[in-house]
């Protein structure tokens, strides 16, 4: 296995792992530190991704986020959000009856109110992976 195809399975043993995305760069910037000082290949230096992520997060615990709560609460938030916006207009333009007696506009500034749960949705699914070295976002696959 090329050491670009260690770090890629790497990355997503640590993904698994819910290790936060700046965490991941530090550990990338450092193993590829070491691989490039040392000449070993990835495996031989720190056993299987599996492992070596295993070995990172007992070793230095991390912070765990349940991206699965945030997704589904902000992803709630953004449907309830959406239908209320749509009620309040069409409460305005009279299309419908008013929702538990409020009129349309508080249903439209309640409703984009809960779609701004939609940005910790957002946030949960894009966790980059930032290299510490530079700060850039590290794309992948790391070989191409």
């Amino acid at each position: 296995m090329n050491n670009d195809k260690y770090l890629d399975d790497l990355t997503s043993e640590l993904r698994e792992r819910d290790v936060p995305g700046v965490r991941i760069g530090e550990i990338l910037a450092e193993a590829q530190s070491h691989l490039a000082e040392s000449g070993e290949p990835a495996e031989q230096a720190f056993g299987t991704p599996a492992q070596y992520a295993d070995s990172l997060v007992a070793a230095r615990p991390v912070p765990r986020v349940r991206y699965g709560l945030v997704i589904a609460i902000s992803g709630s938030l953004g449907v309830l959000g959406g239908m209320l916006v749509l009620q309040g207009i069409f409460s305005l333009l009279g299309w419908s009856e008013q929702v538990f007696g409020l009129p349309g506009w508080l249903l439209i500034v309640v409703g984009l109110i809960c779609l701004g749960g939609l940005s910790l949705y957002v946030r949960a699914l894009v966790d980059p992976v930032i290299d510490p070295r530079d700060g850039r976002e590290v794309k992948f696959p790391l070989g191409r």
